[in-house]
């Protein structure tokens, strides 16, 4: 996916909001905000995502057709990508919990969550958020609190990640299944 315009933050509430509070000022279809942590990060339902630093959360803004395409399939195509980008890049195995987490094993690597933004009936444009565990480290007790089991690829790989460059290699390999 070609890429216009690159955002980044080192510390926000949630990158979703922010696009979500100025997407019309930006080109739709080639924007990414980032951020290295998030104060308000969230997945569905509103479930708190604990964005702590050394994560990799970001928000692509779309404009998808609808009436060719459901909001999921985009969780199912990001999801696909990130299982074989790993498998490509580090010989990992991830799989998908249905409907918009990976994880590698038992451990929750990545979340997604799609937002969309209507002017009455009228679709303007679609929120596509990621928040992928990087370079942090998850101990039991983290565990116990949030009630989940995270994992990071620096966990994994034993080794930390240049965050920028993660990034724009995989937005740039990853082809939505839009009609852009």
């Amino acid at each position: 996916m070609e890429i216009e315009k690159w955002i980044h933050f080192d510390k926000i509430n949630s990158t979703s909001s922010w696009l979500k509070d100025h997407y019309e000022s930006l080109p739709v279809n080639s924007t990414v905000v980032w951020a290295k942590q998030q104060t308000a990060g969230r997945g569905r339902f509103e479930r708190v995502w604990n964005s702590t630093p050394g994560g990799l959360y970001f928000s692509v803004l779309l404009l998808p057709d609808l009436e060719k395409i459901q909001p999921e399939e985009l969780v199912i195509s990001f999801s696909e990508f990130l299982i074989g980008f790993a498998r490509e890049k580090w010989g990992l195995n991830f799989w998908m919990k249905p409907p918009n987490d990976v994880y590698y094993r038992d451990r929750k690597l990545s979340g997604i969550l799609i937002e969309n933004i209507f002017l009455g009936e009228k679709l303007e444009a679609c929120i596509f958020g990621v928040g992928l565990n990087v370079n942090q480290s998850f101990n039991l007790q983290f565990s116990e609190v949030s009630g989940y089991f995270p994992v990071s690829l620096s966990e994994i790989l034993e080794q930390n990640l240049e965050l920028e460059g993660l990034l724009r290699e995989m937005v740039s390999m990853w082809q939505p299944p839009l009609n852009l």
